[in-house]
């Protein structure tokens, strides 16, 4: 526990993980090919905490919350979602109405009172899980006067989705979107349930995804800090974005 008192300085950061990098691909992978091509010991991060989100994983107790508006709100103020809101996020709506049954003989489908009977709707598709090739991570930086340390307490988790354009091509269109939020303390009974691939070579070593969260073995970018005006460091340096994380990324070590 923390005391109020004893924190001396904070400020919050935003960061970037960037699934792609390859310290950050036991976050990524593994991907489902098929229902009988998949890895059985394991989930990957998007995976593990969805599932948790719609009470899929198993475990006793109830669901995590999760909560939307994730493109302007970061501070967990709307009502969680619901399950049914959640997967229409992620699966997408439902269509108005599912195809006509037909009988074996290619006659469509009748019920006793000569109405037709459909198939269950199916959903319209936002996107691929695949393309989830980012986080946002949430975190305090902070100065405990208490045992003289600078120290960090993540907050939330946010997936980042690769957007793809409307139609049978389903192309990249270059833009991303923010699914929704997860409240770290939340999840943490989850993450330290579900193990994640060590890239240290060592499969007898258990890793779970609390352990490369609380031992920041993940590879970021700062893309904001705590501002008065709320803007993201990409907003108001040009050209050396790069540059003024590396060094607020260093003064925070």
């Amino acid at each position: 526990p923390l005391r109020e008192a004893d924190v001396m300085w904070s400020r919050k950061i935003w960061r970037e993980i960037d699934l792609r990098q390859t310290q950050n691909m036991p976050l990524y992978y593994p991907q489902e090919k098929s229902a009988k091509d998949r890895t059985l010991d394991r989930y990957n991060l998007f995976d593990v905490l969805y599932r948790a989100a719609l009470g899929e994983d198993g475990r006793d107790g109830d669901r995590i919350r999760v909560f939307g508006n994730a493109e302007w709100d970061d501070e967990f103020q709307k009502m969680p979602m619901t399950k049914a809101e959640i997967e229409d996020e992620v699966l997408g709506p439902f269509s108005e109405v599912g195809n006509q049954l037909e009988t074996w003989d290619g006659l469509d489908s009748v019920d006793v009172n000569n109405n037709p009977v459909y198939d269950e709707p199916e959903r319209k598709k936002k996107f691929d899980k695949r393309d989830v090739k980012k986080w946002l991570i949430k975190e305090q930086w902070f100065f405990d006067k208490q045992r003289s340390v600078m120290d960090v307490r993540i907050i939330g988790l946010c997936p980042v989705v690769d957007k793809r354009a409307d139609g049978a091509t389903g192309e990249l269109t270059g833009e991303e979107t923010r699914l929704f939020w997860f409240y770290f303390p939340e999840t943490r009974t989850v993450l330290k349930n579900s193990l994640a691939f060590n890239l240290a070579k060592n499969e007898a070593e258990n890793k779970t995804f609390e352990d490369i969260f609380m031992k920041r073995q993940f590879a970021s970018t700062i893309t904001k800090e705590g501002n008065v005006m709320d803007r993201s460091i990409s907003d108001y340096i040009s050209g050396m974005t790069d540059r003024y994380a590396i060094q607020l990324h260093k003064s925070l070590k």
